[in-house]
């Protein structure tokens, strides 16, 4: 047998071709495509074939069709709100599949966030420190453990909002999303709440008084504190802190340690 790639349908190719240029940049947001006989002609096709590419690519989002006079097909907007819907999907069948771990999520996490409250802590606006503080002591009376699981999601999204760099929000906050949603989260114990809730308040205190270095030590001891809950985990975060000498780690494996939701509680 011959080692061949099959030929895929013209319809397909004209699409690829077409993405590539909105990829690279040659075509912009907003800009006008030729009509279906003009790209007819250039890519020496149907224009029924053309029609099908252009299905194609609208429902990637890549273009959009308006109507009357001025109308015609043009090139999309990027909708950052999509894109994050897009990989959060993804993260969730890849995670759902078993084929990225908790644990990976975790070190994501890890790598994403902790950066983000490092910029924070140098970047943020005014009007963004009173979103992180509002959303620090938002959950404080929620009584319902599952409904302060969903609220403590506001605390990471508004220090990756005042981060500065929407590509880092835009990659975090499905990867925490996702995390999110692999733990039983009902079956973690008071202790766990008020412990997550001081170090929310002490990673706000951090960003306030601009101290870039302790916000990131204070979020690395804080996802380290999801890290606990999956079976091995004390032992993983205190074989990534052992010489280091940070306090904030070490408090952190004590306190999980002592915690019975350190002891499996935690579905993955």
């Amino acid at each position: 047998m011959l080692s061949v790639e099959r030929v895929r349908p013209a319809y397909v190719q004209v699409a690829a071709q077409l993405q590539e240029l909105i990829v690279r940049g040659d075509l912009t947001a907003g800009q006008r495509l030729p009509v279906e006989a003009e790209l007819s002609t250039m890519f020496g096709v149907s224009r029924s074939t053309v029609r099908e590419a252009l299905r194609l690519l609208s429902s990637q989002h890549l273009v959009e069709t308006r109507r009357g006079v001025h109308g015609g097909t043009f090139v999309a907007a990027p909708d950052t709100g999509l894109m994050g819907d897009f990989l959060e999907t993804g993260l969730g069948l890849l995670s759902g599949a078993d084929l990225v771990s908790v644990d990976q999520l975790i070190e994501a996490c890890d790598l994403l966030e902790v950066p983000a409250a490092r910029l924070a802590a140098v970047r943020r606006t005014p009007a963004q420190l009173e979103m992180i503080r509002k959303a620090t002591t938002a959950t404080e009376r929620i009584e319902d453990p599952v409904e302060r699981y969903e609220g403590s999601n506001g605390f990471h999204a508004s220090i990756l909002a005042a981060c500065g760099n929407p590509l880092l929000n835009l990659v975090a906050t499905p990867v925490f999303s996702v995390l999110r949603t692999r733990f039983q989260r009902s079956s973690v114990d008071a202790t766990f709440w008020e412990r997550s809730a001081r170090q929310h308040h002490e990673i706000y205190e951090a960003i306030e008084r601009g101290d870039a270095e302790q916000a990131g030590v204070l979020m690395r001891a804080h996802i380290d504190e999801l890290r606990v809950l999956v079976p091995g985990g004390v032992e993983a975060v205190r074989r990534r802190t052992v010489g280091t000498g940070s306090v904030e780690a070490a408090s952190a494996i004590a306190a999980a340690t002592e915690s019975p939701a350190a002891a499996g509680s935690a579905t993955v």
